[in-house]
């Protein structure tokens, strides 16, 4: 952790570290800008052109050229993709008391790419703000809907009603933009259908001081039932009117909207003073909450699963100023901790203090014991948990605890229009109960009195593991028992311990059973077969065990899984042909060449079965594509016009009679009967020297980002690192990794080469191709191993990083063939953690003590909330961590808040670690009391000021935004696991 007092962008970042940044300010502000150019013309000499007239003009004459643009940000809309995440995650449930609301941005100027106040670059536009539900004003055409059909309590609006808003509310005064489209009409609302129409009416919309908007209507059941705009007019400074005339009936009405479509909130004046941060400027008391709930991050990336960001590794992030609470809320659960016993029947369960009432139980008996508790009403207005008592029933011991929880939804708001109004007494208009905000993003979460924070989902996931976390391998969860050796449980015990899952299996002749299936994720490492020759089929790849009667279709389903990847992707298809062809041709040239009487090459008959450097050498010199022209034209230009040029002018025309001809014919094709064109290249293919020759310069094309090789070279390596395999293939059975649970795996070598052989297997048009292609696949199948590290590179930066990683990748014509060195490995994540934490940070080492790193060959969400990573080798030691752009703020047990150092002096403190004993309180300094305190950082920033400076800064310590984000991170979470060695037999644990 680092605070950077400048632009220290271009500095390396070292995975798992972060950088803070007090803010961003835009190149140039958001809106409508003109650009004026005028040209003065003079004649520096005399002031006189050459025709001795005067020259002092403007050119143009008429004044100057102007130019109009405009500068767009966000304004009263957000792209979605402009949101990382949000903390606490949406509709997730937890212990967020502790903890202030958060998002994280993906792009790191967007709170300040606008201006609070114009000129004012530091002060963000943007606030998080956290209500109790209740807090805000339904929507008037939701009022009588479920609220949990709208949990935000947002409505859908036109700029113009936001701006407008009805009597009684306040919408934002704010500078119009030609990016807000307030001068269209941009939607047409109907209020009434009116009743007796037998034909469509006509739409007319005139005034507000615009002109062109035309609608046509749709009318059913006699009733006009829907307005479609057809043209958005121009010019519109207030909202036009619609007339519906004609049709045979009336009493249809509808309203002219403008400006964009938004999400606003209606705020009652209280709430917005109680929950928004304070912005005064001039006097004594001025002060900027603002600037202090925003910041810029910056981390590295590394260990993350790629995403579509706008700055890679940049974020902003914008904070909140309450902290959630559980109450006042319903009991929403118990726990029963201890079941007590000696109960002859249920006793009472009753729910005591807490602040609420309403709550109530009854216990579940079963031999003398409770066995659980059913809530039978959760009661509200809990502030606190209640106590939970037993009485009655005959027996004692029995003990259980309370759950409560409380809804909140937090709103992305734009403060833009309302700086006048951010004081601790505003000075409303007459008449005005209500603020109408805008809304740009907004979540909602259960704020529970105990768990569900990523400490307890983490810990979760090896609950009641035993020592050596077998339970943690990806298989079926089978009970281990003891079984006679020979007998078929034991089997059946061994091939579900391995990782296979019995699959319903319909045989060609019709025979309805079931075979072995495993997929390439397994619990133990399979040491890669040898001496087995690529797979020709499916059925080639299928193993049958005759004493059990029962085949084992795991690669033949890989082959047949690879082959169709490749027969659905065209241009895999294509390249695959393209390189085949090219060997084919380089071939055939190289046997015409070899054979041509007519070729003096530069040096004598190569030796084929030598195949020295001397030797591919010469046969390269052979295959250059010039090389013939350029030998007929030494010949042309040297003994060719000084001998036998004269003397063709005076040869004799030769004898072309048809009998002459045909003797010629069956010369030749006598001499062609003689050669068995099909033996000579077969011949060629076996010569040593040939195959050197083939190899190298296939080497050669996998430096080449534009030969077909490199293509399927990149093609295949994404497929060993198993993209686009459906995921029934990798997890055959849902067992295997159920909800909120952790598997670690191995990579079975032997189903990546099925893979392989199934894509190959296309388009193989005659006995060479399978030739060609067996003969070179060691060369293909180096440059994937070679390409496996540049995969993430590539598909995070594009072609480039492809282009420059295979090339530095690609084994030289002096490098020895690579095999495959370790056993990929990995791990398969499936909880809540992955969904509500985006950029969820796994690494892995290949030590216990985690001081030599594992680079991520693929780190991917296959699903909202699963998660693959795989590995180069099987991780020592694997830690999964909070994503440091998404780190909480807020305060530890008992309101304490560590302060941090926050400069490197003295040195050799980490910026960001505790300073040992100096804690300070948070809770004195909350604005509010009461459930959903909000912090008053207009004194709490001061005094984290004084305090710092008092433990060791002696007043050289200023707190800047950045600064004030670091002492108010909470202790982040980190889960470390260490790989246990394998132990003989199928499977390789892990412990927590």
């Amino acid at each position: 952790m680092s605070r950077a007092t400048q632009d220290a962008s271009s500095d390396p970042l070292p995975s798992g570290e972060i950088r803070f940044y007090d803010n961003y300010e835009a190149p140039l502000e958001a809106g409508d800008y003109s650009v004026a150019v005028t040209q003065h013309v003079q004649n520096a000499a005399n002031g006189l052109a050459p025709s001795g007239q005067p020259l002092n003009q403007d050119i143009p004459a008429d004044g100057p050229v102007q130019q109009l643009f405009t500068v767009v940000a966000p304004r009263f809309q957000l792209d979605p993709a402009d949101v990382q995440s949000t903390f606490p995650p949406n509709s997730s449930s937890g212990t967020f008391d502790q903890n202030l609301p958060h998002i994280v941005l993906t792009k790191r100027g967007l709170p300040w790419e606008r201006y609070l106040v114009a000129g004012n670059k530091t002060t963000p536009w943007l606030a998080v703000l956290l209500f109790s539900p209740d807090e805000l004003v339904p929507p008037a055409d939701s009022s009588n809907l479920n609220p949990l059909a709208n949990p935000s309590r947002a409505g859908t609006y036109y700029l113009s009603e936001v701006i407008n808003p009805p009597a009684g509310t306040l919408g934002p005064q704010v500078v119009q933009e030609s990016e807000d489209l307030l001068g269209r009409v941009t939607g047409l609302r109907l209020t009434q259908g009116g009743a007796g129409y037998t034909s469509t009416p006509d739409v007319l919309i005139s005034g507000g001081g615009g002109s062109g908007a035309t609608a046509t209507a749709t009318v059913q059941g006699a009733a006009v039932t829907a307005l479609t705009l057809t043209n958005p007019g121009s010019g519109y400074t207030s909202d036009p009117t619609v007339v519906i005339n004609g049709g045979g009936g009336s009493g249809a009405t509808a309203q002219a909207l403008r400006g964009l479509p938004c999400r606003a909130i209606d705020v009652p004046t209280a709430v917005f003073t109680q929950v928004t941060p304070r912005f005064t400027t001039g006097g004594q008391n001025s002060f900027d909450e603002l600037q202090y709930l925003a910041h810029v991050r910056q981390v590295n990336t590394g260990d993350k699963e790629l995403q579509a960001t706008k700055d890679d590794g940049w974020y902003s992030v914008v904070i909140g100023n309450r902290f959630p609470s559980p109450g006042a809320g319903p009991v929403l659960g118990l726990t029963l901790n201890e079941e007590g016993e000696n109960y002859t029947s249920a006793p009472d369960v009753t729910l005591n203090g807490g602040g609420g009432s309403g709550a109530a139980a009854v216990a579940n008996m079963q031999d003398g014991v409770i066995v659980s508790l059913t809530l039978t009403g959760g009661g509200d207005g809990y502030t606190s948990p209640p106590t939970v008592v037993f009485s009655g029933g005959g027996g004692t011991g029995a003990t259980a605890t309370a759950q409560i929880g409380a809804p909140w939804v937090a709103h992305l708001v734009t403060l833009e229009g309302f700086a006048g109004y951010l004081t601790d007494s505003p000075t409303w208009p007459q008449g005005v109960k209500r603020v109408r905000l805008v809304s740009l993003y907004s979540w909602n979460f259960t704020c529970l009195s105990e768990t569900g924070d990523f400490r307890d989902l983490m810990l979760n996931l090896v609950n009641g593991q035993a020592q050596g976390g077998a339970g943690l391998l990806l298989r079926l969860p089978v009970p281990a028992q003891t079984y006679p050796p020979e007998g078929a449980a034991a089997e059946v015990q061994q091939a579900l311990d391995e990782g296979y899952a019995a699959l319903r299996y319909d045989t060609l002749i019709g025979d309805h059973t079931f075979a072995w299936y495993r997929g390439p994720l397994l619990p133990a490492p399979r040491p890669t077969f040898q001496n087995i020759p690529p797979y020709s089929g499916a059925s080639a790849a299928s193993v049958y065990d005759q004493t059990a009667g029962l085949f084992d279709q795991s690669y033949a389903a890989a082959w047949q899984t690879g082959r169709l990847l490749a027969l659905s992707d065209a241009s895999f298809g294509t390249r695959l042909l393209q390189w085949r062809r090219t060997g084919t041709q380089r071939v055939n040239l190289l046997l015409e060449r070899l054979n041509s009487p007519r070729l003096n090459a530069p040096a004598a008959r190569p030796d084929l079965g030598d195949d020295s450097p001397q030797t591919i050498s010469q046969l390269k010199t052979l295959l250059q594509p010039s090389l013939l022209s350029e030998t007929l034209v030494g010949r042309l230009t040297g003994a060719f016009s000084e001998n036998a040029a004269a003397k063709l002018a005076r040869a004799e025309v030769p004898d072309r009679s048809p009998a002459t001809v045909s003797s010629l014919r069956a010369a030749t094709a006598t001499t062609a009967a003689a050669s068995n064109r099909v033996s000579a290249i077969k011949e060629l293919h076996a010569r040593p020297a040939v195959r050197q020759l083939l190899t190298e310069l296939n080497r050669q094309d996998l430096g080449d980002e534009d030969s077909p090789l490199a293509y399927v070279c990149k093609w295949l390596t994404e497929l060993c690192l198993l993209y686009n395999v459906p995921f029934v293939n990798l997890v055959p059975d849902a067992r295997m990794l159920p909800a909120e649970s952790l598997r670690f795996f191995y990579v079975d070598p032997n189903y990546l080469e099925a893979l392989i052989d199934g894509a190959l297997s296309i388009g193989l048009q005659s006995s060479r191709d399978s030739l060609y292609q067996t003969m070179l696949r060691p060369v293909l199948r180096a440059g994937v191993e070679q390409a496996l590290p540049t995969v993430r590179a590539r598909l995070a930066a594009g072609r480039a990083a492809w282009a420059t990683t295979t090339a530095t990748a690609a084994p030289t014509t002096d490098d020895p063939l690579p095999t495959p060195s370790q056993t990929m490995a990995g791990l398969l994540l499936r909880s809540a953690v992955v969904s509500g934490w985006p950029g969820l940070e796994v690494r892995g080492y290949s030590d216990a003590a985690g001081t030599a790193p594992l680079i991520p060959l693929r780190l991917q969400r296959l699903a909202p909330d699963v998660l693959l990573c795989l590995f180069p080798q099987a991780p020592a030691r694997v830690e999964i961590s909070e994503p440091k752009e998404g780190l909480a703020f807020g305060h530890e047990d008992d309101f304490i808040v560590s302060l941090r150092w926050v400069t490197n002096n003295p040195p050799n403190q980490p910026i960001g670690s505790i300073i040992p004993n100096h804690n300070v309180t948070i809770n004195s300094y909350f604005r509010t009391n009461g459930p959903g305190p909000v912090l008053n950082v207009k004194t709490w920033q001061p005094y984290l000021n004084q305090q710092l400076n008092a433990a060791y800064g002696q007043g050289s310590i200023t707190l800047g935004p950045a600064d004030f984000a670091i002492q108010m991170v909470r202790a982040p979470e980190e889960f470390v696991l260490n790989n246990t060695p394998p132990a003989p037999g199928p499977a390789e644990g892990a412990e927590s």
